[in-house]
């Protein structure tokens, strides 16, 4: 089991909060969508909801806008002033909890976690929550670094367990050199 990096949700949003300004992640914006542009194009999926979990300022809505024909951005983020920021821009953004989802059973199509699910304070209510709002078919794709302590090397045999299908599960060095992280592309198949 997959633990959380905080013992409670109000922790998780105050230290959340102090760590991350409300600014624009330019940088994180350009490597997020290219990597999902990328994930996108080699997966098949189906059309409706891109949740983007952790969302920040939205960025990704602006760089990604390639994919909105089939799909329609939603960010979610637990730190309000960075929802504030997102729809100061008119981006399509709302407070939600990770673990906790807003949205129906089986009614999002592409779950994104870009380093937001090292960051929770239930990890693997995240990865049940992302299970049960996907399409079938859907995907839940996963940025992490990899000698995350709170993920404890678990994360895999989580998502196989809640039902996922693991499609690519591989490590890559980023743009700082010597901090890896693992990739995961998960379908939701019946």
């Amino acid at each position: 089991m997959i633990q959380g990096k905080y013992s409670n949700k109000q922790e998780n949003i105050e230290q959340e909060t102090s760590r991350c300004p409300a600014t624009e992640y330019k940088s994180y914006c350009r490597r997020a969508a290219k990597h999902l542009i990328n994930t996108l194009s080699r997966h098949k999926h189906p059309a409706g909801i891109l949740l983007d979990a952790g969302c920040r300022d939205g960025g990704l809505q602006d760089r990604a806008q390639a994919l909105w024909g089939k799909l329609q951005y939603m960010g979610i983020d637990i730190v309000q002033h960075h929802i504030d920021h997102a729809q100061s821009h008119g981006r399509n953004c709302s407070v939600m909890d990770f673990c906790k989802l807003q949205h129906g059973d089986s009614s999002v199509a592409v779950v994104y976690s870009h380093h937001s699910l090292e960051h929770l304070w239930d990890s693997a209510a995240a990865c049940r929550e992302s299970f049960r709002v996907l399409k079938n078919g859907g995907l839940f794709i996963v940025v992490v670094p990899v000698n995350e302590k709170n993920l404890g090397g678990n994360l895999i045999t989580e998502l196989t367990e809640i039902g996922f299908t693991v499609l690519d599960n591989h490590e890559q060095e980023e743009i700082k050199p010597g901090n890896v992280v693992q990739y995961i592309i998960a379908k939701k198949t019946f």
